[in-house]
């Protein structure tokens, strides 16, 4: 969620450390080891063109569920055309963004959202200090950040990062790679109660009539699915099969939860139905 996996970075953590105390030491001091990698790795990719392909990561940092390129070129200034297509194209190539589709409107609505953990990190935690901020942080700030509710808040948008970067692992897991249609996003915005809407984070559809709704939740610990919280999967399944499959009785909807720890089995989860419990560990190692 910070560091991205990259075995250069990682070699960077000191063992006798808290995974606290390393980011630390690594970003939030001037001479860090991560400290003004961000702008390095642009300079070393795209040399002269650095600028331009920041510029949009930067900007898309700045919203969670992504954005399309309509909207990348409104927040940059960037024209949609050719220019704009050929820094997409790259930055996908490259591991920095990829595309993920609305179900139903796959073409039309294809959001773009940040790959790469470490630019998602920068973005959100180090870009906003100067060098010399930096230089007059206090020695634990982010052992201290890590302890907040804002935290909290990004680890629980970076899990659901995680979980659709890693897709392959997920269906791989899952043991049914071989009927596999596709996976996308779906949303539904009722004008008339906002409490009818729904969002979902990763459906996969299978060819046979079968869907997975993958609702991914970061928790330190079980994730407790309370009474209030079972109301809102049940409509999140509800408006799926009404405005998502536009009614389709024969469809099967299976809902599997994704979280850190897995879930808690009390009542609620159990009166869901849920048709797979899923743990972080599940998608790392398959």
């Amino acid at each position: 969620m910070v560091f991205g996996g990259v075995a250069k970075y990682l070699s960077y953590l000191d063992p006798l450390k808290t995974i606290e105390e390393n980011i630390d030491a690594l970003y939030f001091n001037i001479n860090g080891l991560m400290y003004g990698e961000y702008d390095e790795v642009f300079k070393s990719l795209f040399e002269d063109k650095a600028g331009v392909h920041k510029a949009v990561i930067d900007y898309m940092s700045t919203k969670n569920s992504g954005y399309t390129i309509k909207e990348v070129s409104s927040g940059t200034g960037i024209k949609v055309g050719t220019k704009l297509t050929s820094i997409i194209d790259e930055l996908v190539m490259c591991g920095f963004i990829s595309g993920i589709g609305k179900y139903g409107n796959v073409k039309k609505d294809t959001k773009y959202i940040i790959n790469d953990p470490h630019s998602i990190f920068h973005n959100k935690w180090v870009k906003q200090f100067s060098k010399n901020e930096i230089a007059n942080l206090k020695k634990h700030y982010w052992s201290d950040i890590s302890l907040s509710q804002k935290y909290a808040i990004w680890a629980g948008f970076m899990f659901e990062t995680i979980a659709i970067i890693n897709l392959p692992h997920y269906l791989k897991a899952r043991g049914i790679q071989g009927v596999v249609k596709g996976a996308s996003y779906w949303s539904y915005i009722d004008t008339t109660n906002s409490a009818k809407g729904a969002q979902i984070d990763i459906v996969v559809e299978y060819g046979n009539g079968i869907y997975d709704i993958v609702e991914c939740k970061y928790y330190n610990d079980e994730y407790v699915i309370t009474a209030e919280y079972a109301k809102k999967l049940k409509n999140k399944l509800k408006q799926f099969r009404a405005h998502g499959l536009n009614g389709k009785i024969k469809s099967e909807l299976k809902l599997v939860m994704l979280s850190t720890y897995g879930c808690k089995k009390n009542k609620e989860f159990n009166a869901l139905n849920i048709s797979l419990d899923m743990t972080l560990e599940n998608i790392m190692y398959p």
